[in-house]
């Protein structure tokens, strides 16, 4: 075999390999920008739990609860209301959590049980990425106990 006869067989492979090398480059780079830009889409058939904001009820139940027990908890309450009950506090006598729920963004609604009274609160909440738990219980309000509850 001829020098000239190996090279170009040579010249002739390498031509081909490259070819499958830029073949597979353009192939792998295709396939990862469609994978990267491409949008995959979730559909969940039970959208209220999505509405819930199960975490915003927890935070009112244990702030409250720590408000009722008489010592507050400083991740779960803002600083001024700590000040407000550290002034005036407001201990119940046994007190039953009946319900807890969501009213909107930012409230929550208590209902409890001292003794043989009813009490309703609605929560006040503030929120935030820098807080602990999301949510800070901001004020305490007593309302009115509607009759459809009882």
């Amino acid at each position: 075999m001829k020098f000239s006869d190996f090279e170009a067989a040579f010249v002739r492979e390498n031509r081909i390999l490259k070819a499958f090398l830029c073949g597979a480059l353009i192939l792998s780079g295709i396939s990862t920008t469609l994978v990267l830009m491409g949008k995959s889409y979730v559909i969940y058939t039970n959208g209220a739990i999505f509405e819930e904001r199960l975490l915003a009820e927890d935070v009112c139940r244990q702030g409250f609860l720590s408000v009722v027990s008489g010592e507050p908890s400083k991740t779960i309450i803002t600083p001024a209301l700590l000040a407000i009950l550290g002034r005036n506090s407001m201990p119940l006598p046994t007190p039953t959590l009946l319900k807890v729920e969501s009213l909107e963004r930012g409230a929550c609604k208590i209902i409890m049980k001292s003794e043989d009274t009813l009490h309703a609160f609605k929560v006040g909440l503030i929120e935030g990425n820098a807080l602990p738990f999301y949510y800070q219980i901001q004020q305490i309000d007593e309302i009115k106990i509607e009759e459809k509850e009882l």
